[in-house]
């Protein structure tokens, strides 16, 4: 959400309000400083014989750098509570370090292409999605990067992090790494149709919507990645409205937590709870409450494991069910047992 603006302020040469937008971005998550160091490059590149590529750009990037060094190296580690970072593990598939396996797809540029646009598992359940979603991105204003290949070097961390993990669940249009092509395919639109002549830019963006529209709307029906539930996507279809849960008897059971210094809870229950700290169960710590959709995505345990964590609530003596149906349960922590 942060991209669009930074691009604003930047055209408009309000370079305060973009540097101010981009440290923002920066504290969003731990892979933004990496995405905006290569949105500022080309950019940079445009104003190389210009006072703003020594007073902008190079402080920018220079910022970008160093924060992804500092938050990747070592504030994240320090948060998975570990000696290395954890999401490093995903490409350890290509090398035994991040550096070995960066270097094994520089080294071989064919490899990096195949992986980039095949499927890497050994299961043929999973073909295709990789090519779904290219094709996808190209229907979608991609084809406009041949145009402005700007655009598609600002998309390059966003293709690698989404595509090179040895894992279906990153390289479709369900989950991972596609909200970041959205702002970028937009902009990449609105740029090109700027510079058409005039006569024909409704024409192009009439048709560049309707392509993508159309391709939308194919998705929502009919799509290769798995796990697809179509259900969430469909907002023109009934089901889309219904659901499997009696809301009202929820919401006036999940009362009992409000208040609390901590709750762990299933991820579809934490927006209506109000508490002054709230885990993903089957993450505990301190909460005074768990509440849990049993019919709900067991994610991040499997079904099995989910299974066994509430047996192994149901025997602990920490925690004592208050409330059980089969669209709830509720524990509360036994005040007389010690925190852990």
């Amino acid at each position: 959400m942060l991209v669009p603006w930074f691009f604003l302020f930047y055209e408009r040469k309000q370079y305060k309000q973009a540097f101010f937008t981009v440290v923002m971005a920066v504290l969003t998550i731990e892979t933004m400083s990496v995405w905006f160091a290569f949105i500022i490059t080309p950019l940079a590149f445009s104003n190389f014989n210009r006072k703003e590529f020594f007073q902008v750009d190079i402080p920018l990037l220079s910022f970008c750098i160093l924060s992804a060094l500092i938050i990747i190296l070592f504030i994240m580690p320090q948060l998975q509570g570990s000696n290395s970072n954890l999401q490093f593990d995903r490409y350890l598939w290509l090398g035994s370090t991040p550096m070995h396996a960066a270097m094994n797809l520089i080294k071989s540029p064919t490899n990096l292409l195949r992986i980039l646009f095949t499927n890497t598992t050994n299961d043929v359940a999973y073909d295709y999605i990789k090519l779904e979603f290219h094709i996808m991105v190209l229907l979608s204003g991609g084809l406009l990067f041949a145009i402005n290949p700007r655009f598609l070097f600002m998309l390059i961390p966003i293709y690698l992090q989404k595509l090179i993990p040895n894992d279906y669940n990153f390289w479709g249009i369900n989950n991972q790494y596609s909200i970041e092509f959205v702002p970028i395919l937009s902009i990449a639109a609105i740029s090109t149709i700027s510079e058409i002549k005039s006569n024909y830019r409704l024409p192009f963006a009439i048709v560049l919507t309707a392509v993508t529209m159309v391709a939308t709307i194919y998705t929502m029906e009919n799509r290769v990645s798995k796990w697809y539930d179509g259900i969430n996507t469909r907002f023109y279809s009934k089901e889309h409205y219904q659901t499997e849960f009696n809301i009202k008897k929820i919401n006036r059971a999940i009362k009992v937590a409000d208040g609390s210094k901590a709750v762990s809870a299933s991820s579809r229950l934490a927006p209506h709870l109000k508490s002054q700290r709230i885990y993903h169960y089957p993450i505990v710590k301190d909460a005074e409450y768990i509440l849990i959709l049993p019919k709900s995505n067991t994610w991040p345990l499997s079904s099995i494991d989910f299974k066994n964590s509430i047996d192994t609530l149901n025997q602990s003596k920490c925690f004592a069910i208050i409330y059980s149906d089969d669209d709830l349960l509720i524990y509360k922590r036994n005040e007389s047992k010690a925190t852990h």
